[in-house]
């Protein structure tokens, strides 16, 4: 009997598991994304593309979780100043568009997956944009303590108000363009990261000497910011586009007529630092809010007049003016160390307004934006760089401003890192071992954007594989191993290619999408089988912890990739393991999940919309302290308050898109879920959606389906894609595993499990999403063995 006769489909009802909350993550849970750093990508002929992309998988590998392919930089290139409009920034990009281009078509004709690491103009260097405003004035580039200029170093302050519209037109405009692309080719651009390793300036050379760091940025824009953050005025006044993000003390001063004079509350800034300021304007360089921006700035300070002979940098006359440190206190003083936090919280902001700019910004064809789960910070933890900790920090560390913390864009995106170990001899300086708890402490998908794990090189693996093993712990989503095709820092030929081999192997043999949703005390987990043959039978390892089997460890004594269970109250951290041949495979992907009677999760806070005609993102903060969050459902009503019109749980996502929106006023609310039922709602939002353009918004790719046996019955059961439009139904179609021929193609309807009888063999199955649009590209395939 043929095949596609006899896996004839029993349909059975939708999804009857609704989950009180997803657990786990995102569809495809535990992949990665393993793509060294190749900078010379851009320019690769077809036929270099071809032979590195030939090394790395026969060298290094790919399978199961793990696909194999390249990042490389992508120059944002701002070759107008000033522009008005996203489509004046567009046109000015056509060199960016055309690098990023060229990559794409490259990894599509070859057949990888590509992360490109977009990169303003670093450090000393100057795009059109940043030359021209610099001579127009000098604010708008960061300045060192004794108010040198730092060449080429755009301020990060918001107070820099035309280069903030500016820039923002840039990135929005950019946004578009990357969304479209990813949409178009969703298996070739899985990432994209930026603005590239963001901090504030130092000095050509560095400063050997810790006694005598020169410190940025001290620009009056800056200086200005400052003061405001810590009273909670100006642009962080209430209403203001800064509002909410003011220092935590700001109630204290915001009233103060000066710094030394207290409104009542017992408290003056004077008086809480040791500062002796009897003004709030500037001592250097006092403008105001009040001031036109550009050109018509009557208080712009142009080339010509900074550069005169007789330009006085540290001009006297209000010497009692208010200012930021600019001598350092040893130990440092309160005073030091509330600048040193502020610095931090620009570096922070402008991370966010990029990522807010790029995943807020439809693309006008598809209506879609950048998902959150492919757009990434990209930072140098400096605070933990090399071993070093907040409270033995390193000189990087105090002149850039780049903590950790500041590549947590959350809910735009994730965050990203550079990660290097160095060694001195057998001496290793460590930076992942504390980096990698902190990122996955963040609870969504991260990246390393750099990463090599011993520089100089060495041909012992053995510090590349403690390094590796965290990557397999922790399970970043996207790890650009650097680099490719650098001498300095090599990846084939040191002890690097074989820690890489042996991982990808491991992964390979493991399971791997482990996700699951919660019922009370009930949850149901599913998962992808490894690539590595028969399984015999899995085990699932449960522990209170990331990595840990204290709580309970249990053959299932089944093939099937779905299981049911109940357990006490509390958070558990799960993983499932295959036995292949006798031998147990290393861990899946680890599971959280919250059971029972916890406390409820707190409000989201944050919540915002980005409406293009009848699509809307919403996007949403975690809440920062409280009980473990499982996910989130979104509520929509007629009236503040009332979820009349919707009700849509959703995974632990904290960005949303809907489309096919009908016209009308919505009011919107979030709550937080885990297993003891829903929190709070947070702000609630009033949203107004209208008819588009015509746009025809495409499917996703699905995630890979599970399946459980029943003698020769299997039933399948699967998530919906994460993003794109909801699907009008799917396709699941079956291969031969030796001859990849396709032996059966079945069209379903919307529903998310169905059965079919199988005869006795082998057949790797896969799964396609059909919406209006058209037909999505396959799912990862899982291979099926029936007796």
């Amino acid at each position: 009997m043929p095949v596609a006769r006899a896996l004839l489909v029993v349909l059975l009802a939708l999804l009857a598991l609704t989950p009180t909350a997803a657990v786990s993550g995102a569809a495809d849970a535990g992949r990665l994304f393993l793509v060294p750093f190749w900078l010379g990508l851009p320019i690769a002929s077809d036929a270099e593309v071809a032979a590195n992309l030939a090394a790395l998988r026969t060298r290094i590998g790919e399978g199961g979780p793990v696909r194999a392919g390249f990042t490389t930089y992508v120059r944002i290139e701002m070759n107008a100043w000033p522009v008005s409009t996203e489509a004046e920034a567009a046109a000015a990009l056509a060199p960016t568009i055309a690098q990023m281009d060229r990559v794409i078509a490259l990894a599509r004709t070859h057949g990888f997956p590509v992360a490109l690491s977009f990169a303003t103009a670093l450090r000393a260097e100057v795009d059109v944009a940043q030359a021209v405003s610099q001579d127009e004035d000098r604010r708008v580039m960061q300045w060192f303590d004794d108010n040198r200029l730092a060449t080429g170093w755009w301020t990060l302050s918001r107070y820099a108000r035309q280069q903030a519209r500016v820039r923002d037109l840039y990135f929005r405009a950019l946004g578009r363009i990357v969304a479209n692309r990813m949409a178009a080719y969703p298996d070739v651009l899985i990432a994209a990261s930026g603005d590239a390793e963001v901090e504030l300036a130092f000095p050509p050379g560095g400063n050997p000497d810790p006694a005598s760091i020169t410190y940025a940025d001290y620009s009056p824009f800056v200086v200005a910011e400052f003061r405001d953050w810590l009273r909670g005025a100006g642009l962080f006044a209430p209403g203001q586009p800064l509002a909410g993000q003011a220092y935590a003390l700001a109630a204290r001063y915001a009233a103060d007529p000066s710094p030394g004079v207290d409104s009542g509350d017992g408290h003056t800034l004077n008086g809480d630092f040791g500062t002796t300021f009897t003004t709030w304007d500037l001592r250097y360089f006092d403008w105001a809010l009040a001031d036109a921006t550009g050109l018509a700035d009557p208080r712009r300070i142009p080339v010509d007049v900074y550069g005169a002979p007789d330009f006085e940098p540290l001009p006297a006359g209000n010497d009692l003016g208010f200012d930021a440190p600019r001598t350092r206190g040893v130990p440092d003083s309160a005073w030091w160390q509330v600048w040193r936090g502020f610095r931090q919280h620009l570096v922070h902001r402008y991370n966010l307004d990029v990522a807010r700019a790029m995943t807020t910004s439809p693309d006008p064809v598809t209506g879609l934006t950048i998902p959150a789960s492919k757009w990434f910070s990209n930072q140098i933890p400096a605070d933990y760089i090399y071993g070093h900790t907040p409270a033995s920090p390193d000189i990087r560390f105090l002149t850039s401003a780049s903590s950790w913390s500041t590549a947590d864009i959350r809910p735009y995106g994730g965050a990203g890192f550079t990660s290097f170990n160095t060694r001195d001899g057998d001496t290793y300086f460590r930076t992942l071992a504390s980096l990698a708890p902190l990122a996955d402490s963040l609870g969504v998908p991260w990246g390393l954007f750099e990463w090599n794990p011993a520089v100089p090189a060495t041909a012992d693996p053995g510090i590349y594989r403690e390094d590796v093993a965290r990557v397999e712990r922790f399970r970043p989503r996207v790890v650009a191993p650097f680099s490719w095709d650098l001498a300095d820092y090599p990846v084939l030929d040191s002890g690097f290619e074989p820690a890489l081999r042996e991982m990808v192997d491991r992964l390979r043999g493991s399971p791997w999408n482990l996700q699951g949703v919660t019922s009370g005390n009930a949850v149901r987990l599913t998962w992808t089988p490894p690539d590595s043959g028969p399984v015999e039978t899995y085990r699932l390892e449960v522990g209170s912890a990331l990595g840990a089997t204290d709580v309970l460890a249990l053959d299932t004594g089944s093939r099937s990739t779905a299981f049911a269970g109940v357990g006490a109250a509390g958070t558990y951290f799960v993983r499932v393991r295959a036995r292949v041949g006798g031998v147990w495979s290393a861990p899946s992907n680890d599971a959280r999940i919250v059971l029972g009677n916890a406390a409820l999760p707190p409000a989201p806070a944050g919540l915002s919309a980005v409406v293009t005609g009848p699509t809307i993102t919403f996007n949403w903060l975690a809440p920062a302290t409280g009980a473990e969050v499982a996910g989130y459902r979104l509520e929509a009503g007629s009236a503040p308050g009332l979820a009349n019109l919707a009700v849509l749980p959703l995974g632990p996502t904290t960005t949303f898109t809907i489309t096919d929106v009908p016209g009308g006023v919505y009011f919107v609310q979030v709550r937080a879920l885990n297993g003891a039922g829903a929190g709070p709602p947070g702000n609630a939002l009033a949203v107004t959606a209208s008819a588009g353009p015509g746009h025809c918004t495409p499917v996703a790719v699905p995630p890979a389906v599970a399946f459980t046996l029943a003698g020769r019955t299997v039933t399948f059961e699967w998530l919906p894609p994460d993003t794109g439009a909801a699907p009008t139904g799917y396709v699941l179609e079956a291969l031969s595993p030796a001859t990849r021929a396709l032996v059966a193609t079945l069209p379903l309807g919307p529903g998310r499990v169905f059965a079919v009888s199988a005869p006795p063999g082998s057949y790797l199955v896969r799964l396609r999403a059909v919406g209006t649009c058209g037909i999505s590209a396959p799912g990862a395939e899982v291979r099926l063995d029936v007796s």
